[in-house]
């Protein structure tokens, strides 16, 4: 090897050693930028929310193309899922008494879902509870508000992943995972419920597009 090459060699081996360091150091200014921004959501939750992670909640609203009372009638009837939703397989009504209905979804992906009313508010929205009959359930408000001449649905869901969690440990996989996926499924929801205010036929089977969650593959 010439005394030239031997110089190039040295200068490369120079230069890759300085950016194996440079990358290093990225990789942990990235972390403790993670932990930081951790600890800074555990303090703003504690000093302005006064709630735990287990108290997350994702919503969707949307405009709604339909008068409230028509709005009402069709979220409030029995197995109304059967001609709204797009990723349910089938919506069977067990009780249907208000704060007292019970319902079973099945997903299309074949996951069975109860669905417990627990609060009734006529003409404006419930609250239920929803999971597997003997696993964790996640809290699910839906709500009707009125803005000006304009119609919204809000849903919101309280989810039970990862309540188990550190606080510390949780909030990434919660903001980067969890929360795009269930609103992504929300939009869906109240989507369909439009669709059919407007069209008043029955919502196709993914008709937004698949569910990572809930759709067959």
């Amino acid at each position: 090897m010439s005394l030239f090459e031997h110089e190039i060699t040295y200068k490369d081996k120079k230069k890759y050693n300085i950016f194996f360091i440079l990358n290093i150091l990225n990789q942990v200014n990235f972390f403790f930028e993670i932990i930081c921004f951790n600890f800074e959501i555990i303090n703003l939750l504690k000093a302005e929310n006064n709630v735990s992670m287990s108290c997350f909640s994702i919503s969707y609203t949307k405009k709604i193309s339909s008068s409230n009372e028509e709005l009402w009638n069709l979220i409030s009837s029995p197995e109304h899922l059967n001609l709204v939703h797009p990723f349910c397989k089938s919506n069977e009504s067990i009780v249907w008494d208000r704060q007292n209905s019970k319902d079973i979804l099945i997903y299309l992906n074949g996951m069975v879902y109860f669905r417990d009313f627990i609060e009734w508010n006529e003409g404006v929205g419930y609250t239920l509870m929803i999971g597997r009959k003997r696993g964790k359930k996640s809290k699910v408000i839906w709500k009707i508000s009125n803005k000006g001449n304009s119609l919204f649905l809000k849903i919101t869901v309280f989810p039970y992943l990862l309540n188990n969690w550190p606080i510390v440990l949780k909030i990434l996989p919660y903001f980067l995972i969890i929360s795009p996926i269930l609103k992504n499924y929300l939009s869906s929801v109240v989507g369909g419920i439009n669709w059919y205010l407007i069209n008043k036929k029955p919502v196709k089977k993914n008709h937004f597009g698949k569910h990572i969650w809930f759709s067959k593959y």
